[in-house]
């Protein structure tokens, strides 16, 4: 019943979900190192705190903090930049499932809403 461009969209739209949820995945371990790296990194500024008094003057023991916050700063650098794209690609594909469900229902309206999904879904399954 539904025109075949729009069951290829979905089809389409799904698997970019799947490739990019799999990327999110991938990510996700990869968050974890960074995770473990910023806790070392705030066990280390807690050892330079704990530690303050033994440094020789004010501008060593900030370069020290400094040189550990400037790691801490460039982690959080990092897991936003792997995170950004990733996270704009779903919002990309989460507007085109609603544009594409808009459209459904306009070209659509015979068809209730359940069964126009069920369609949908159905043919989306046999493809994947």
């Amino acid at each position: 019943m539904v025109n075949q461009k729009y069951l290829d969209q979905a089809v389409r739209i799904r698997k970019d979900f799947l490739s990019t949820d799999g990327e999110l995945l991938f990510l996700q371990k990869k968050l974890k190192k960074v995770n473990e790296n910023i806790e070392n990194t705030l066990s280390k500024l807690k050892e330079i705190r704990n530690k303050s008094s033994e440094y020789h003057s004010d501008e060593e023991f900030h370069s020290d903090v400094m040189k550990y916050l400037k790691e801490f700063e460039e982690q959080g650098e990092q897991i936003a930049k792997a995170y950004e794209p990733l996270n704009d690609k779903m919002e990309s594909l989460k507007k085109e499932e609603q544009e594409l469900y808009k459209v459904l229902v306009q070209n659509y309206p015979k068809i209730d809403e359940e069964s126009l999904i069920q369609e949908i879904q159905d043919y989306v399954r046999s493809k994947s």
